[in-house]
C-alpha cells in the first residue's frame, strides 16, 4: 500500500504525513464504515479511496484544479487500469461519501485534537 501512497501523494501534490493526518480524520467520520459495495475492501477499493481522499483534500484546501481527473491519469497508467472507468468509479463513491462525511470531515481538519493523537 506504500506504493499506492506514493503514486497519490505524488499525483495530487500532497505529502505523507498530510495523508496519514486525512486517513485518522476518514477513520473518525467514517466509523469502520468504508467497504465499497461493489469492490469490497480490495487493492482497487483502497486505491479508489486513496484518490477520492486526496480529490477532498485539495478542495478543502481550494486549491485550483482539485476536482481535475487528469490527475488520475498518471495513476492509471502505473495501475493499468481504464481510465474512464476508473474515473467513473471514483466519482461515484465521491457522491454518497461527501453526502455522508463531508461536513464531519471539513470539522475534522480542523480539529486539533486529532493532530495532537498524531504527533503522540
Amino acid at each position: 500500500h506504500l506504493g499506492n501512497l506514493r503514486a497519490v501523494t505524488d499525483a495530487y501534490a500532497l505529502n505523507a504525513p498530510d495523508m496519514c493526518y486525512c486517513f485518522l480524520c476518514l477513520e473518525a467520520a467514517a466509523k469502520g464504515t468504508l467497504t465499497l459495495k461493489k469492490w469490497a475492501t480490495g487493492v482497487y477499493a483502497a486505491r479508489i479511496w486513496l484518490v477520492s481522499l486526496a480529490r477532498f483534500v485539495k478542495t478543502a484546501q481550494r486549491t485550483r484544479g482539485a476536482q481535475d481527473e487528469d490527475k488520475m491519469e498518471p495513476l492509471c497508467q502505473e495501475w493499468q487500469y481504464n481510465q474512464d472507468h476508473f474515473v467513473r468509479e471514483v466519482l461515484a463513491c465521491e457522491v454518497p461519501f461527501q453526502r455522508e462525511h463531508g461536513r464531519t470531515l471539513l470539522a475534522a481538519f480542523q480539529t486539533e485534537d486529532i493532530r495532537k493523537v498524531e504527533v503522540r
